[in-house]
Parts: C-alpha cells; structure tokens; sequence
C-alpha cells in the first residue's frame, strides 16, 4: 500500500472529500485544505507532502498561484491540477506551465493513475499531461 501524503486542496467541501474517498482506500493520506491560502498555511507549518493536488478555479489563491507560491519553497514537490476548465478558462495556462492536469469529470480509475503518474516523476512541478 502506498503512505504518500498529499495534500488535497478545493474550495468545494463535497469535491475535497470525493477526492480522500477515492485515494485513502488506496493508502494515500489525505490532507484536506479549503483555499490556497489554507494550503500554504498547511505547508508553512512543516507539513510534508509528497504531491500537491488543487482544483485549478478557486476564489483568492488558485491553483496555478498556489502552486507558483508552494514551487517556492518546496521546488521538487510535485502536483496535479484537476479542473473542468476548457481553452479560454485556463487550460492553456496550466499546460504552458507544464503542469500536471486531470480534466473533470474523471474516474477514480484516471484519478489514481494521474496521482501514480505525478507521484513517480521527479523534476518537480512541471510533469507533463495525465490527462485520460
């Protein structure tokens, strides 16, 4: 079983939980954070996590800042974007990133697959494509 520790970060309640549900059966160990904001508090205070996994559309801080802001500190920490986002609504700013996405709606099956994928690359947060 896996003992990964990630942090899951959505300003949606019910998606934050779907989200622990989908992976803690797997052994993942979900942190739950409701902003970008929340989650960097979470990192800031010596929380370690193997894999950030955020929504992309947030109010405040969202995906693509958070991760800007957490790369900072923790560089070689990987992360995931999931969003429902198409073209004009950022897609084309997380792959210009060379971010890591899952595009919703997506199966727990695509889910722990990105998450494997993600997990396994180590040049940080520029991973690549885990769409399905």
């Amino acid at each position: 079983m896996s003992r990964e520790r990630i942090l899951v970060v959505d300003d949606e309640d019910c998606v934050r939980e779907i989200l622990c549900f989908m992976l803690e059966p797997t052994g993942y160990q979900c942190t739950p954070a409701s902003s970008g904001s929340e989650a960097l508090a979470k990192l800031g205070s010596g929380g370690e996590f193997d894999l950030l996994l955020s929504d992309l559309m947030m109010p405040g801080l969202n995906g693509l800042e958070l991760l800007e802001r957490a790369s900072q500190t923790f560089p070689h920490m990987p992360a995931l974007l999931v969003t429902a986002a198409d073209r004009t609504s950022g897609l084309d700013a997380v792959e210009s990133k060379g971010c890591n996405y899952l595009l919703k709606p997506f199966s727990r099956k695509q889910l722990l697959e990105a998450v494997r994928r993600s997990l396994k690359d180590d040049c940080g947060h520029k991973i690549g494509q885990a769409t399905p």
